[in-house]
């Protein structure tokens, strides 16, 4: 609580009750008097010492603000939603009541997918990825409605990936999903690039990568501007198999898990082993090409042997006559 200077105010105490009936008689005599019911759990401020309060703060008009943080349970996160809120004020034992604001919470709806880069528009989620392929598992942060209820503060990726079949060697960009304008003037574009704004931690050796957004930088998001980015991890994939992968996605503390995607890669094919041929032997001229040119010969004396015995015959007998 401060004073219209910005001082804090001091001498207050504060206490929760699970509901009206718990609180002190006081102020439930207080509040059922002007019918008024507050639903669920009431936190109640006092003066420690009522006097001094009175001359401190009331006496001099001092207008009092009372900041109260709250954190959106995790379900209402999941789910989305809105609640509501209304303060209450007694003075003297009259009690007088603010209006009532409501909060909208978004549904936190993480989305993954897998691509070859940012520029693909095709998903291969269930489908191939060959060994030794680069790829990016993208990673979709949920969409921050305008006039939300509390300033934005955090906006984590969390994935937890096969470091036995994908390598990560900390490449990563990160894009605006949607218009957005920033306190000092800055005006964003869908498709902006916004990895500047971001930090990452990796534990190679349990495949592990945060990819957080600067506190500053989320604050400095206007409260009247939608939000949403998108991530890239970039992936070589080194061995064969089934691979599935999620991430979760945390928005001002509550963590909701994505889908889950799954790519499959063949083993390569085995290259059949090579054995070098024998050269064939070429044999002597002494088979059967001499032994046809041996005949050839052959034939050739006796045919040679028959014509002069044929004419040795015929001197003989010329002889006799």
């Amino acid at each position: 609580m401060t004073d219209s200077k910005g001082q804090v105010v001091k001498g207050l105490k504060m206490a929760l009750y699970e509901s009206l009936e718990k609180a002190p008689s006081g102020v439930q005599e207080a509040l059922k008097s002007r019918n008024f019911t507050p639903k669920g759990a009431i936190q109640v401020f006092e003066a420690e010492n009522p006097e001094e309060f009175y001359k401190t703060y009331v006496q001099t008009g001092e207008v009092l603000t009372i900041t109260n943080p709250m954190t959106v349970k995790k379900e209402l996160g999941q789910t989305g939603g809105k609640y509501e809120n209304t303060a209450y004020q007694i003075d003297f034992g009259m009690a007088y009541v603010t209006e009532t604001v409501v909060n909208n919470v978004p549904k936190i709806e993480p989305k993954k997918d897998v691509v070859i880069d940012h520029l693909s528009k095709e998903s291969l989620d269930g489908k191939e990825v060959k060994l030794n392929q680069t790829f990016n598992y993208k990673l979709v942060g949920s969409l921050i409605p305008k006039d939300r209820s509390e300033q934005l503060f955090e906006y984590k990726f969390s994935d937890d990936y096969d470091e036995t079949h994908d390598d990560y060697q900390s490449v990563y960009k990160v894009f605006a999903a949607v218009d957005f304008e920033t306190s000092d003037g800055q005006k964003f574009k869908a498709g902006d690039e916004l990895t500047k704004f971001t930090s990452q931690v990796v534990d190679k050796a349990k495949g592990k990568v945060d990819i957080s957004f600067d506190d500053a930088f989320l604050k400095s998001i206007l409260e009247t501007s939608e939000f949403q980015a998108e991530v890239y991890l970039q992936m070589t994939r080194i061995q064969s198999g089934t691979v599935e992968n999620t991430y979760y996605h945390t928005v001002n503390g509550v963590e909701v898990v994505s889908n889950t995607v799954v790519t499959h890669t063949p083993e390569e094919p085995k290259t059949p082993e090579e054995h070098p041929q024998q050269p064939e032997r070429s044999l002597p001229s002494t088979g059967e090409q001499a032994s046809a040119e041996l005949l050839l010969a052959g034939l050739a004396m006796g045919v040679l042997l028959q014509d002069c015995s044929t004419v040795s015959a015929r001197k003989k007998r010329l002889r006799i006559l």
